[in-house]
């Protein structure tokens, strides 16, 4: 995600903060839409889990983002919860 995008969301929230998470320890698990839209979508879809209109929807997002200029920059951690430990306050060293 682009750091000024962290600071907006942040800072429209009462106490709002950009954390960093490490995520060298568990690369794996810490996945991009695209990457998820990629790999996990036909698979949802075949599962009744996600409908067809809403995979195509995301894909376009992901296309139209792309092209203007603004691709999508968060990443998602598919491992349950992040440990304590591998979040930090943003700007502060490990």
């Amino acid at each position: 995600m682009h750091r000024w995008v962290a600071n907006e969301f942040a800072n429209a929230r009462p106490g709002g903060r950009v954390l960093r998470i490490e995520t060298r320890f568990d690369r794996a698990n810490f996945r991009t839409a695209a990457d998820l839209i990629k790999n996990e979508g036909p698979r949802l879809v075949a599962e009744g889990k996600l409908e067809k209109a809403t995979l195509a929807e995301a894909i376009d997002h992901l296309i139209i983002s792309a092209r203007t200029g603004m691709p999508e920059k968060e990443v998602f951690y598919v491992g349950g919860t992040i440990p304590e430990e591998w979040v930090h306050a943003a700007g502060v060293p490990v």
